[in-house]
């Protein structure tokens, strides 16, 4: 049975999708478009562990994909992205800022990875890849990270 921050969170997760798909989506540059799914599952991940970071994500990414038609490929990502952060889980505090801020980095690399390896791979080229997708998306959602975590997460993780 789901407890009430549970249920908090897979509510947000899906109204979060729909703003993804239908807000966020739109301020791409050079075809990458900010994540913030993957934001929310990592501190997800982080807050509550592997297991139950993988199945967020799993969550999230069936949401994402029924909107916008990539099902399999963002479910894939997602779950990867919240096993990431389930792995940066810890009961130490004095690093929680430095652990928050790098498993947004992997997991965006990872997640971005995989996802447009299943999404474009017949499109682009490898190093286009792993350079403009896999780094520059993790970075892009490494910068928005940064100022969430400044506008209003720094209270949640305190």
């Amino acid at each position: 049975m789901l407890n009430k921050p549970y249920i908090t969170f897979y509510s947000l997760a899906v109204v979060f999708s729909i703003f993804q798909y239908l807000i966020f989506d739109r301020l791409s540059i050079y075809g990458l478009t900010p994540d913030f799914l993957t934001i929310f599952v990592v501190y997800f991940g982080i807050r509550e562990g592997q297991m139950s970071g993988m199945t967020f994500g799993f969550f999230v990414g069936i949401v994402l994909g029924l909107f916008s038609g990539t099902l399999g490929a963002a479910a894939l990502a997602k779950t990867l992205e919240g096993f990431v952060g389930g792995l940066f889980s810890s009961t130490d505090e004095k690093n929680l800022t430095f652990n928050l801020f790098v498993s947004i980095a992997v997991a965006s690399i990872i997640g971005n990875l995989v996802y447009y390896y299943l999404m474009q791979s017949h499109t682009v080229s490898i190093l286009k890849l792993i350079f403009l997708f896999g780094l520059g998306g993790g970075l892009y959602n490494l910068l928005i990270g940064y100022i969430i975590y400044h506008v209003g997460l720094k209270r949640l993780l305190a």
